[in-house]
């Protein structure tokens, strides 16, 4: 039977080669080494954009950001194989999920530029194709066709 009275947390936070939590400590570092082998083979824009799943013997899953940052992970799969051959990984597995946030990564969110301002001779065509267009989308080329009225001009 084992020894169930309270311990203090230093206590079971204290590196003990055959505690449990000793043992999730380690496979926490083993991982946290595996990710930063995978991020260090691949070009920066997808560095950010993928989190270590798991280990399980020989498989290493990878979690994209998105469905193209996993086809651009599988791109470069062999470049990471290869690096992590010493540790004894010989396969990928590629899933897309949400990455987790952490505050020590850089938020990175693709942004698109601000959209361009229409000419005035792009006005006048919105215009006059808003007015032939009836319902939701004859107001939207309306909408358009104004704000590119409204541009200051330079």
């Amino acid at each position: 039977m084992t020894d169930r009275s309270p311990q203090s947390l230093a206590a079971l936070l204290a590196p003990k080669p055959r505690s449990a939590l000793g043992g999730l400590f380690r496979q926490v570092g083993e991982l946290e080494a595996l990710e930063q082998q995978v991020r260090a083979t691949l070009p920066p824009p997808l560095r950010l954009a993928l989190n270590l799943g798991g280990r399980e013997g020989a498989t290493l899953t990878l979690i994209a950001a998105s469905p193209a940052v996993a086809t651009q992970l599988r791109f470069h799969q062999g470049a990471v194989l290869a690096a992590l051959k010493e540790k004894g990984i010989t396969h990928l597995r590629v899933r897309v999920g949400r990455p987790r946030a952490a505050a020590a990564r850089p938020k990175v969110s693709p942004s698109l530029p601000p959209a361009p301002k229409p000419s005035a001779m792009a006005a006048t065509l919105l215009l006059d194709l808003a007015e032939e267009t009836r319902g939701p989308l004859g107001e939207a080329l309306s909408r358009l066709a104004r704000r590119a009225q409204d541009a200051p001009k330079g």
